[in-house]
Formats: structure tokens, C-alpha cells, sequence
């Protein structure tokens, strides 16, 4: 940002100030404002927030111009000029901004190199020997360094240059005066690199010729070493983190100043990586290589860190002192354990208050002169994105521990979030956002976030002070009962988790790092003890019967709640967390054997008997979806079996029915995967018998239509198997009737769309196969418009994004067909790949989610074959053959090799483009190949035997071909 607007803006606030419009404190609001958008004047924040009419902001517009005007054009020496500047300076100081600072620095020098410039005699700049007598640095002892050029950027300047420099001050020896150099001249500390730039200051690794050892030298930028009030600053801070001596505050080893009187403190350098970045590594574009396990733990060793964090703030309050700008970039994190709070430049000496009171630790008291650089009431500094609302007020007599809790809070909600609480707030918005406390809360972000740390972090950061924690150790003893698997207090657990605990509790293998996963492992275990402790009760004495029932039933209800637990936490919760489908389906496994056990115990209970049913049928599906095919129809024809033995006695009969029929459709489904077309067949068959007599019985009953319609719509696959793609297409469309109907408002929900999306999908794919690509192209344009917009609603759920992805790659794949590709189409391709990569990396056991991606590669090859890019169609074509080949062989299915056998035709398509007959023969013969180990694994399909043919017809064709060009290359070489 140019100076000059940063000097048009202080005229214009000095302006204001004389004008007697608006207060000091209005004024810093809008400057406070205006350092987060600069491209505003001055005036139309006050007029933004109302501290001035828009009369009196066009007049101050016309009077600034006029006097920039009357000084030659000069923003600077038009400011210069003002004798009341001065107040303006008063008020603005504490703001730290660099622009706002240099102007200031720049004003100081203006007005002493123009003589007769109006001006106060405290607000003189730079300190001369006489002037800077009574200021706090006048006392520190002149230290040696050898340093670098002040401009020089960081990694710029080599150590070996440095060496070579002259000092430029002394070490002061025994008995003389601290002021004076040191008679040896030799360097206490030799400058090795700058190491990074922050507001006012700059650190340096820096060598300690005393010790051998390297040190950080923090000393102020060159632009405001001549400013007293950031000396000040500098001087508070470098005394305020000397006076802190805690292992989680980074320790001060020498405070002193330059001979030219510039001063400087020397720390620890602290090896290692800050929180921030280590959230970055948490929540970033990587983090997807995380298992659920890794992702717990190190969120747990974040939480430790951030427990260090607390005791360090808790002792600076003990001390008297805020930090007021706590944050995840000013927490280091050493590499062997240590975590440090560093940059303590707006700190503030406050005396003890509230639980500090009694404290024994002695008060940290301000240094002489530090009144100068004493934040003004109104005044806003600090980082808005962690800041309290009342420090975004300036209301600095509000200022209290509880402060930094809200800041310890706000980093807690980056560690859950990956994010700044208002990140996702307009820049125009944000001082007002913050000074209203209107975040986001965590776990609307991230879904995945335990609600017990969301309830810790909103209590830290509650807009009222009283209603926060009162401590940092308060905060941080909430975080340890977290982290010990202990309840907190701000957050009532339901019963599922209630029950989580309660089973950790009674079994010897649970640890705290295990969590939920090891408890659950052994809840069967568990199960059987308490079965056979059942059976002991029996033979008990009689008199203690009666107490020892009542102590089994509530283990009964306990662990039947704690499956019903079990089953939603997989099914419901963690569906929207990526990279959980095995453990979705270990979980579901857990609880469908827990029931088992319960049922045998308890064969009467009707609840545990449909309980159990259900279970089954969930965690059939769930291991049909990492490709566990045999076992899933196994499990969902026992699933179906328990249903039909308890159905006389259902509690409700009309849920019960439901539930047999969509049993019976997804073992449909579930055949047809594997190529049992007429079992299949036989399940639809029945799964409609069953809910038949329900919507005869209420035609406008919604529920039983649909479950009528998931039957119609897995009749369209069994159709293409049995190749009769006529029948498939009116399933289809009618199944995209049925569904939309469904999709209306208020009833619709996500699976309704889910479904209708998958069904439009295969209308448009089966338009283009009976040679209907204008239909077809018509349906797949309308279709996507109407998915896209339940992408919005749904927010790319994966059972949203998916049938999205594939209408966009099976238009795509039919134009390419037809032998016409548009741009849009080719957007929509690449489109259609980036939710594939999405949904597989985040399920990466899903065979169907690898096969998507690889059929899409293929369509991308053949795109470029069309084009006659024929490198970058091969490179497609392998990539889709590599994806293929990582399915491993145990899980492949028939859809597996039919991609196979598709990729290796359309690279034999390239072959043959580029004369190249012999590998394009062979790759038919890969291609006839995988076609037949789909047809072994789905024998019963009439498909695959008609497109076998046509390829071993190609073979033929082609091989006749590659021998006349053999034979004639041969007669022309004998020529």
C-alpha cells in the first residue's frame, strides 16, 4: 500500500478530530477497519459505521483534497503541516500495521527536516543523547554484534560475509558505564541469517561467541528503530518475556542495545515447526492419507500441546500479564516435545485479577517510561481472527485472563477445523463479525469433530466473558478429562456414548489411545460373560435372585442399547467421513455378533429378534461395498431368513413388511452383482409380492411406493445382463418418474435423489445403445442441470456426487461414441474425474469407485484418439489399466473385467490408427481375455457371449490384415 493514501487517511482523520465529528475512539474503530480494507478512505468507514452523515463525509473529502492541493500535491508534507496532528498520532499509535507505522516514522522525520514545522515537543522521534535520557532503553547495556546489512532479506546473506564486517558497538566490561562500548571490540553475538520478519520487529539466527551455541537476536526493523513508542513496545516485550520463566515461554538469555541505540533481546532459536503448520498437516490437501486411527492420535497430540499451551498462559496471568495475540502461529512446537509461546509483543502488564489474586509468583511490573506505549482506550491490536470480541471493541478495561481463554479457545477451533473461526467471513465484514462473536460453530465444518471438544471450545469462546472459563487451567483440565476418556462438563453425552464407556470400563484390554475400536472389538467377549454369569444367577441362592435379575436386565438394555449404538455410528455417522468403509463395516460386523449373542440369551425379545435382523442386513451391504461379495450375500440371505421366522410376531407388521421387501431386493442386487440372473430375477419377484398388499391397501402411503420403485429400479440392470436393453430403457424411465415424484419437497431426502440421479444415468446410457444419441444427449442435459442442483442441498454427499459424476462421464462417453465431442462435454469429463477422485480416494476399499474412475480414464483416451492425440490417449488408457489392475483379484468383480476388456479395445483402436497391427492384435487378445473371466463369473448373462464374438470377429479381421502387410513388405524386399 503507497504512503501517500496511508497520509490522505491521517489528514482526513485529523480532519475529523477538528471538526469535532467524531470521537477518539470512533476514529481508531475506522482505522481498525481500514487496516483490513485498505482500498477505502477513511471517511466512508466513519460513514459506514455511522460515526458521521454523508454530508459531513462528502465535506471532509472536498477539505483534504483542497489541502493535499494547497501543499503542492504532497500527501506527506500537507500532514506535516497540521499542528494538531499530533492528536491524531496519539490516538492511532498502538495500531500495528506497517504502512500506518511508516507513515508515522516518515511524519517524525518530515517535521524535523522542515524548519517552522508546527509541532509538540513530546512528540519529538528519534531519541538524542538528551531526549532519550529518561527512556527505558537509556539503561540497557551497549552489546557487540556483528551484523549484516539491515535491508537484507532472509536465507539472503551468507555467514561468511558476515564475518568479514566490522562491529559497530561494544561489550561493556566490569565497572564501566553500560552505555559505554567494550574496550576488546570482539563481537558478544555474530549475525548468521535473517530468519524471518513479523509486524514491528525481525529475528536472526545468530551465534553466541561466548557460549559456542546458536540464539535468535529479535531487534526492531530499520523503518522503527527512530519511533519511541515502538521501541517501547519492543522493550516491554523483551522484558515481559524475560520476566516469564516457565518451560513453555521462550527464554531470554540478553537484553541490551546497539551502540547506535537500537535495542535487541537474544533468546532460545526453537528448532522446529509451529501449530499452525502442524494443522496444516492435519486438515490438509494430504490429510486424506490418514487413517481414522493416525487422525485421532494426532489430533490427541495436538490437544497435549495445546494443554502445554494453557499452563504457560495460566502462569503469565499468575504473573499479571496477557498475551493478547495467542494464536497457532505464535505456538512453537520443538522437535523433542517442547511447545512454546513466543511472541509476546502486545502483551499487557495488568496486575492479578480474579482466580490470580492470591497468586504467590511476584507481579510483573511495566518498565519506566513504558506509559508511553500504553495501549489507548478504543484501540484495537492484535489478530482479528483470534481475537476476543471485547479486545475487537477496544474496550481495554475489559481485558482480563479471560481474554486469552477465548484466544486458546479460537485455536482449539482451528485444531478441529483446520481453520480460523471467521475465515470464511467478507473481509468487509470481519471487524464486525468479531466484535459480535459470529463464527461458525466447529463441527458445521467439520462434521467429524468429537461434540465434547466442540462444547469445550464454545464455552472458551462465549461472547460473554463471564460465561467462559474463568482460567487457562480451567481450559486446560476440560481438555485433560477429554483426553482421558472422562466426561466433561459442558457436554452431555447420549446414551450410545454413555454405554462406549460404561463397556471400556468393565474389560482390561481398553486404553485410552485404543478408543472406541478396542472396546468394541471386545463387546462379544464381553456378551458372553455376562450370558454365563446369567446362567449362574439361576442356580443362585433364592434369596439373592431377585437382585441379580435386575442387575442382568440392565446389562441387557445396556448392551442392546450399545448395538443399536454400534449400527448407527456406522450407518448414520460416519458415512460423511472419508476412508471408514472398512471400519464401517467392522463396526457393523461387532454389532450384528453382539446381537447374536443377546438373541441366543434372550430368544423371547422381540426387539433384540428384529434388532439382530436389521443388523444383519446393514452390515451385509456394508461388506458388499469393499467388495466381500460372497460373504455379503451370505450374511443378507440370514438377515432375510431371521426376518421371515419373527414376522408373525412383528411389533410393527407394516415396517416389518417394508423391510422383508427391500431384504429381498438387495439380495436381487446383490445376485445380479454376481451374475445369478434368474435368483435375481426371483428375489424382485418376490420383494413385489411383499409390498404389493400395502400399496393396494393405501395407494397415497409414500413409503411403500418407493420401496416398490427401488425394486423397478434394479430391474433395469437384470435387463441389460439379459440383453434386452428395450425393457432396461422403460424401467428406466420409468423408475426417473417414479423417483422425481419423490424428490419433491418437503419429502424428499438425499437417497430419493441418490437413486432418481442413478436413473437418469442409465435412461441416457441406454438411449445411446439403442442408437438414440439426440434423445439421449436431450436427457443427460436436463439431468445434469437437475442434479447439479441437489448437489447444493445435499453438499456433495457422496450418494449425490456420484450419480452426478456419472452423468457427466456417460455423456460424454456417448458422444464420444457417436464421434462428436463438444467443449462442454470435454469440461464436463474432467469435471466427472474430479469427483471420482474425491469419492475413491476417500473410499478407497470400494471397488465400484475404482472401476467409475477407470471407465472415465478410458472415455478421456478415446477422446484423444477421436482428436488424433494419440500419445496422450495411450497415456489415458494406462492410467485406467493401472487403476484396474489395483483391485485386488479376490475382489475384482465382473464389472471389474469389463472395464478391462473396454480399455484394452480402445487401445487396439489406437494401435490400429497408428500402423501398428501386431500390438493392436494383441491387445484385442487381452480384451477377448478379460471378457472371459467376466463371462466365468457371470455366466448366466447373455451380454457378454455377443460382444465376445465381435471381438473374436475383430481378431480375425485384423490378423488377416497384419499378414498382407507382412507378406507385401516381404515381395518388397525380394524386389
Amino acid at each position: 500500500m503507497e504512503s501517500r493514501l496511508t497520509d490522505r487517511n491521517l489528514i482526513a482523520g485529523v480532519m475529523a478530530l477538528q471538526l469535532n465529528s467524531v470521537t477518539p475512539a470512533q476514529l481508531i474503530a475506522a482505522m481498525q477497519a481500514w487496516i483490513h480494507q485498505k482500498e477505502l478512505p477513511l471517511e466512508d468507514l466513519l460513514l459506514r459505521q455511522q460515526s458521521i452523515s454523508a454530508e459531513t463525509c462528502d465535506f471532509i473529502k472536498s477539505i483534504v483534497a483542497k489541502h493535499i492541493e494547497l501543499h503542492g500535491g504532497s500527501a506527506a508534507q500537507s500532514l506535516a503541516s497540521l499542528s494538531s496532528v499530533d492528536d491524531m498520532v496519539e490516538s492511532v499509535k498502538d495500531l500495528v500495521d506497517p504502512d500506518l507505522q511508516a507513515s508515522i516514522s516518515q511524519l517524525v522525520k518530515t517535521r524535523m527536516a522542515t524548519p517552522g514545522t508546527p509541532s509538540r515537543e513530546a512528540s519529538s522521534p528519534v531519541p538524542s543523547s538528551d531526549a532519550s535520557a529518561g527512556m527505558p532503553w537509556a539503561k540497557l547495556p551497549t552489546i557487540l554484534i556483528e551484523s549484516p546489512l539491515d535491508n537484507q532479506q532472509p536465507e539472503e546473506l551468507p555467514a561468511r560475509e558476515l564475518e568479514a564486517r566490522e562491529s559497530r558497538s561494544g561489550v561493556p566490561q566490569s565497572g564501566e558505564a553500560a552505555s559505554k562500548p567494550a574496550k576488546s571490540g570482539k563481537p558478544r553475538f555474530r549475525i548468521l541469517k535473517l530468519h524471518a520478519k513479523g509486524g514491528l520487529g525481525q529475528v536472526s539466527l545468530a551465534e553466541d561467541c561466548e557460549f559456542q551455541r546458536e540464539v535468535a537476536l529479535k531487534e526492531l526493523q530499520p523503518r522503527f528503530r527512530g519511533d519511541p513508542n515502538s521501541r517501547a513496545r519492543f522493550l516491554l516485550e523483551g522484558k515481559v518475556t524475560g520476566c516469564l520463566e516457565h518451560p513453555g515461554i521462550v527464554p531470554v538469555y540478553s537484553l541490551g542495545s546497539t551502540e547506535a541505540g537500537s535495542p535487541f533481546y537474544v533468546m532460545r532459536f526453537i528448532r522446529g515447526d509451529s501449530l499452525k503448520e502442524a494443522i496444516d498437516r492435519l486438515h490438509g490437501a494430504n490429510s486424506h492419507a490418514l487413517s481414522p486411527d493416525e487422525r485421532r492420535l494426532t489430533l490427541n497430540k495436538l490437544l497435549r500441546r495445546l494443554i502445554d499451551v494453557c499452563n504457560a498462559i495460566e502462569y503469565s496471568h499468575s504473573r499479571g500479564v496477557l498475551h493478547r495475540d495467542l494464536k497457532p502461529g505464535n505456538i512453537m512446537l520443538g522437535k523433542y516435545g517442547e511447545t512454546l509461546v513466543v511472541d509476546w509483543g502486545i502483551a499487557k502488564t495488568i496486575g492479578k485479577k480474579g482466580t490470580h489474586e492470591q497468586a504467590e509468583e511476584p507481579t510483573v511490573t511495566p518498565l519506566s517510561g513504558e506509559g508511553s506505549s500504553a495501549t489507548q482506550d478504543g484501540s484495537v491490536i492484535g489478530t482479528l481472527a483470534f481475537m476476543s470480541p471485547e479486545q475487537a471493541r477496544g474496550e481495554i478495561d475489559a481485558l482480563g485472563p479471560t481474554s486469552d481463554v477465548f484466544c486458546l479457545g479460537a485455536t482449539l477451533y482451528s485444531i478441529l477445523t483446520g481453520q480460523a473461526p471467521y475465515e470464511r467471513i467478507a473481509r468487509e465484514e470481519l471487524v464486525e463479525a468479531v466484535r459480535q462473536c459470529r463464527y461458525v460453530p466447529p463441527r458445521e465444518l467439520a462434521p467429524q469433530a468429537p461434540p465434547a471438544l466442540e462444547a469445550i471450545c464454545l464455552k472458551a469462546m462465549s461472547p460473554v466473558q463471564a460465561n467462559r472459563y474463568q482460567s487457562a487451567l480451567e481450559l486446560a483440565e476440560n481438555l485433560e478429562l477429554f483426553l482421558n476418556d472422562e466426561p466433561v462438563a459442558v457436554y452431555r453425552e447420549p446414551l450410545r456414548q454413555r454405554a462406549f464407556r460404561w463397556i471400556r470400563r468393565h474389560q482390561t484390554l481398553a486404553t485410552t489411545t485404543a478408543g472406541v475400536l478396542t472396546a468394541t472389538l471386545v463387546a462379544t467377549l464381553i456378551i458372553g460373560v455376562l450370558v454365563t454369569r446369567q446362567n449362574t444367577i439361576l442356580t443362585a441362592k433364592n434369596n439373592e435372585i431377585s437382585k441379580q435379575r435386575d442387575r442382568v436386565e440392565k446389562d441387557r438394555i445396556m448392551l442392546t442399547d450399545l448395538s443399536v449404538g454400534l449400527l448407527n455410528e456406522a450407518e448414520v455417522t460416519l458415512a460423511k467421513v472419508p476412508d471408514t468403509d472398512a471400519y464401517r463395516a467392522k463396526l457393523m460386523t461387532q454389532s450384528f455378533e453382539a446381537l447374536a449373542l443377546l438373541s441366543e440369551a434372550h430368544p423371547n425379545d422381540q426387539r433384540i429378534a428384529e434388532l439382530y435382523a436389521k443388523s444383519a442386513r446393514y452390515s451385509a451391504n456394508q461388506i458388499m461395498r469393499i467388495g466381500q461379495r460372497k460373504a455379503a450375500i451370505e450374511r443378507m440371505q440370514q438377515s432375510l431368513d431371521l426376518q421371515l421366522r419373527n414376522f408373525p410376531r412383528a411389533t410393527d407388521p407394516r415396517m416389518a413388511r417394508m423391510l422383508v421387501c427391500e431384504t429381498y431386493r438387495d439380495l436381487g442386487n446383490f445376485k445380479r452383482a454376481v451374475g445369478q440372473l434368474r435368483a435375481a430375477a426371483l428375489d424382485y419377484d418376490e420383494a413385489d409380492q411383499w409390498i404389493s398388499p400395502l400399496i393396494l391397501a393405501n395407494p397415497t402411503d409414500l413409503s411403500p411406493r418407493k420401496c416398490a420403485a427401488n425394486v423397478q429400479f434394479g430391474r433395469i440392470g437384470l435387463w441389460i445382463e439379459l440383453d434386452d436393453n428395450v425393457r432396461a430403457e422403460d424401467f428406466a424411465r420409468r423408475s426417473v418418474a417414479e423417483f422425481l415424484t419423490f424428490c419433491q419437497p418437503p419429502a424428499g431426502v438425499y437417497t430419493d435423489r441418490s437413486v432418481a440421479a442413478l436413473a437418469m444415468a442409465w435412461h441416457g446410457w441406454l438411449l445411446d445403445e439403442l442408437g438414440r444419441p439426440a434423445e439421449a444427449r436431450e436427457v443427460y442435459a436436463q439431468s445434469i442441470i437437475t442434479v447439479k442442483s441437489w448437489m447444493k442441498i445435499d453438499k456433495s454427499h457422496a450418494a449425490i456426487a456420484y450419480p452426478y459424476a456419472r452423468l457427466l462421464h456417460w455423456n460424454a462417453d456417448g458422444s464420444a461414441q457417436s464421434g462428436t465431442v463438444t467443449d462442454e462435454q470435454l469440461q464436463q469429463l474432467a469435471e466427472a474425474l474430479e469427483h471420482y477422485e474425491q469419492l475413491s480416494n476417500g473410499s478407497p476399499s470400494s471397488v465400484g469407485f475404482k472401476g467409475n474412475l477407470a471407465s472415465a480414464w478410458k472415455t478421456r483416451g478415446k477422446i484423444y484418439r477421436l482428436k488424433s492425440e494419440f500419445p496422450e490417449a495411450l497415456a489415458a488408457l494406462e492410467r485406467s489399466e493401472a487403476i484396474l489392475r489395483s483391485v485386488p483379484a479376490d475382489k475384482a468383480s465382473g464389472s471389474t473385467y469389463d472395464n478391462l476388456h473396454k480399455m484394452w479395445v480402445e487401445r487396439a483402436e489406437v494401435y490400429h490408427a497408428t500402423n501398428r497391427p501386431q500390438e493392436a492384435i494383441a491387445a484385442l487378445k487381452e480384451a477377448t481375455a478379460a471378457l472371459a473371466k467376466e463371462a466365468a463369473m457371470e455366466p448366466e448373462s447373455l451380454r457378454s457371449p455377443k460382444v465376445r464374438q465381435t471381438l473374436e470377429k475383430r481378431v480375425a479381421e485384423w490378423g488377416k490384415i497384419a499378414s498382407n502387410d507382412i507378406d507385401r513388405s516381404e515381395t518388397s524386399r525380394a524386389k
